[in-house]
């Protein structure tokens, strides 16, 4: 405003309405709006108006008006209130909706002045023309042509560009401007897209689920594979459970089916994961995951026994009629300090049914450290094959052997 002002093209009446526009429009277009009214003032001095200082515009008297259409108002009139029309066009109206009525000319006679003004459909990209476009346009305009006929020199916000900034477009700006307006445009132009991989999939559920579109955000993903496809059903659903109270009104119990669901996405997800074998440790018994006799110092004698203990994740549990059945089996190998292999077992194959998929899973494997070993720093590396998905993972842990008379 200060700039304009600094301009001399600023009444108080047409500082006001600009003021009024400005504040029905995104921040994003008001340098259109403004380039707008610079464009309309010097088209006007261009034109040589007397009648009207440079904001108020052109009379709306009779010889302006085509035979049959009533006059239209100035846009100092309509500036100090006699039309509910505004002085300056609603920009997201003129760039969304192709809005004609701020060129101030009737359509019947539109196009025999129409080389600087392009129709805005709705749905397509805004057309910007430069104002140097839309002077040289209007210049073509023959000088015989009737005052009637000729244009006022107003031009829709699509016809300007910001100077020293790229063309603007508005196409695609919900007409209310609420959120779930631009979630539904998204989710439109996601559904026309012909070839959609899996993440703009995922997006369009997620999409779909903040709209509470809860049977859409279910659908099935094509091509997933079944443990992910399991996965993305429970994590949507759970998060669908949390925000809507309606499928359960106790908070509480909401929150623990929630968990019940993404407990078990997150175990059909680690199907898809590699195993993991973590945890190791050498020990004299084990009671149950996590619960056993560890050695102080894992300082052995060639030939001693002990027990190794593993925890396993992402191992599969198949659902069968005896119930989830998991099965792997597992290997060692002993290795010196140079990487030299010295003892290697492999354990005969295993499998166990369970009424519910294991959580918390574990082996247990006695083993004997070679008699002819060396003294020396070692590593054992325990490999486990999961026989379901025939996944791999493995862990190691280090170990020294000492000398038998050593104490």
């Amino acid at each position: 405003m200060e700039e304009l002002e600094a301009e001399g093209i600023l009444t108080p009446q047409s500082k006001a309405q600009l003021v009024e526009d400005l504040c029905r429009t995104p921040p994003d277009l008001w340098p259109a709006v403004v380039d707008f009214f610079r464009a309309s003032v010097e088209l006007r001095r261009k034109r040589g108006s007397s009648t009207a200082s440079p904001v108020e515009g052109l009379p709306a008297n009779s010889s302006l008006t085509p035979p049959g259409h009533s006059a239209l108002p100035s846009l100092a009139e309509q500036a100090q209130g006699s039309d509910s029309r505004p002085a300056f066009p609603d920009v997201q109206s003129a760039a969304l909706h192709g809005n004609d009525r701020v060129n101030g000319r009737a359509e019947d006679h539109a196009s025999a002045i129409r080389p600087a003004t392009l129709t805005q459909q709705p749905g397509q990209p805004a057309t910007v023309l430069t104002r140097a476009e839309l002077s040289d346009s209007l210049d073509q305009v023959s000088p015989g042509t009737p005052t009637s006929l000729q244009p006022v020199g107003e031009a829709t916000v699509s016809d300007v560009s910001i100077r020293g900034a790229s063309p603007i477009t508005t196409a695609t700006t919900p007409s209310n401007g609420s959120w779930q307006e631009y979630l539904r445009q998204a989710v439109k132009s996601l559904n026309e897209t012909s070839r959609r991989d899996d993440a703009d999939e995922i997006r369009l559920r997620l999409l779909e689920l903040a709209l509470a579109n809860r049977e859409n955000a279910l659908q099935p993903i094509p091509g997933m594979s079944p443990a992910l496809q399991e996965f993305w059903s429970e994590t949507l659903f759970a998060l669908g459970l949390l925000q809507d109270s309606h499928l359960n009104p106790d908070p509480k119990l909401r929150l623990a089916e929630a968990r019940r669901h993404l407990q078990n996405g997150i175990r059909r997800l680690g199907e898809e994961c590699p195993l993991e074998v973590t945890g190791l440790a050498f020990v004299t018994a084990v009671q149950s995951w996590g619960v056993y006799e560890a050695f102080d110092k894992y300082e052995f004698v060639p030939g001693q026994k002990v027990l190794l203990y593993a925890e396993v994740e992402n191992l599969s549990a198949e659902s069968t009629p005896k119930g989830f059945r998991t099965a792997w089996r597992s290997s060692y190998q002993i290795l010196d300090g140079t990487g030299k292999e010295v003892a290697r077992y492999e354990y005969a194959p295993n499998e166990e049914y369970c009424r519910r998929p294991r959580r918390d899973f574990f082996i247990g494997c006695e083993l004997s450290f070679p008699r002819d070993a060396a003294a020396g720093r070692y590593v054992l590396r325990l490999t486990v094959v999961d026989l379901i998905t025939n996944r791999v993972g493995q862990g190691t842990i280090e170990f020294t052997l000492r000398t038998q008379a050593a104490k």
